[in-house]
């Protein structure tokens, strides 16, 4: 007959353990580098995605950073351009909804119209939600915001490259006059090819298409 008394012996607490609360990661340590006190890991901060537009270049850091005077000018005016692609992209998101926001709104009054049954009413709302939708079809406006979003990104991308390539090549030694031509030169490149989408996108507009 098995001995009844371990069963009612509690299991040895382990002091190595400490209770941690639901959410909350508790290891000695993180790949092999031990954790200060208390041992405690906020997900939520560790989750926390980044930031996906790149803010524009510090003035400061255009000024005190050494940067050559003809580069400095090709950054500020990167940021002019990508500052303007920004605020037509938002002028872009209103006049995408500029019609079809009415559209939906009288489409929802006719319904409501028709519901109480105001005859007049319903027709009035049903031409206008008709009207609407057959501009917004006809001029299709708003259809460049997501290539002046892209524009604008890859503006803002463009500057933190160029002073970042700037700062590698000091640090490597290279001539200053001789990087910051050569950095010109590959910024030169990449505005002629934001540019030429920026107008292959506006001609397919203006041509009734967008590609």
């Amino acid at each position: 007959m098995p001995d009844d008394s371990k069963a009612d012996t509690p299991p040895p607490e382990n002091p190595a353990v400490s209770p941690v609360s639901p959410g909350i990661i508790a290891p000695d340590s993180v790949m092999g580098a031990p954790l200060p006190p208390p041992y405690e890991i906020d997900l939520g901060a560790a989750l926390e995605p980044p930031r996906a537009v790149a803010p524009a270049p510090p003035a400061g850091d255009i000024k005190n950073m050494g940067l050559n005077p003809q580069l400095a000018i090709v950054i500020q005016s990167l940021e002019r351009w990508a500052t303007a692609n920004e605020k037509d992209e938002k002028l872009d998101q209103i006049k995408f909804w500029s019609l079809k926001i009415p559209a939906m709104l009288a489409s929802f009054l006719s319904a409501f119209s028709s519901f109480k049954q105001l005859a007049l009413a319903t027709q009035v709302a049903a031409g206008v939600a008709s009207f609407c939708v057959l501009l917004d079809g006809f001029l299709q406006p708003g259809m460049l915001r997501n290539i002046h979003h892209r524009a604008f990104l890859e503006l803002r991308e463009l500057q933190h490259n160029l002073l970042d390539q700037w700062r590698i090549g000091l640090l490597e030694g290279e001539n200053p006059k001789i990087l910051a031509a050569k950095l010109i030169k590959s910024a030169m490149k990449e505005r002629q090819r934001i540019n030429a989408y920026l107008e292959k996108g506006e001609t397919a507009v203006l041509g009734g298409g967008v590609q």
